[in-house]
């Protein structure tokens, strides 16, 4: 994750962690503790009203998170209210291989290409593929 931030981004400063599991939360918090102002963790379900008042962030990484999401528009639209208007949203999906994929992880749906396509059009974003192998996409304002 901080790869991507590097690449595109100065490494932030304040780093906010979420996750809809609050045993995910605690392993986090466990595991890399947690610096008030700089580094906080918190449970979210990002296909539901977001908790965080006002604030906007600069960049949203959203990592093998959409393809367990029953709703990805509703989670896409939320992430692109919490973004800056300068922000970026990073976007990573598994590649499905066959149907067995979905089944066996638990997966509601399966992308392709295309799917996030039609999915940003309609949100008025654009977004670019950065990995041809996996389904790795930055997704912004147009």
């Amino acid at each position: 994750i901080r790869k991507i931030i590097k690449k595109h981004y100065s490494i932030a400063q304040k780093w906010t962690g979420t996750d809809f599991s609050p045993i995910a939360i605690e392993r986090a918090r466990q595991k890399y503790g947690e610096i008030k102002d700089e580094l906080m963790w918190d449970v979210v379900n990002i296909t539901e009203d977001n908790k965080f008042d006002d604030r906007k962030f600069d960049v949203i990484i959203c990592s093998e998170t959409l393809e367990h999401v029953s709703y990805p528009e509703v989670a896409c639209r939320n992430m692109k209210n919490l973004m800056k208007g300068n922000g970026a949203i990073y976007i990573t999906v598994p590649v499905f291989g066959s149907i067995t994929d979905l089944t066996v992880n638990a997966h509601y749906i399966s992308y392709m290409p295309s799917d996030f396509s039609m999915l940003f059009d309609r949100m008025q974003l654009q977004y670019e593929n950065l990995d041809n192998q996996h389904q790795e996409i930055i997704v912004r304002y147009k």
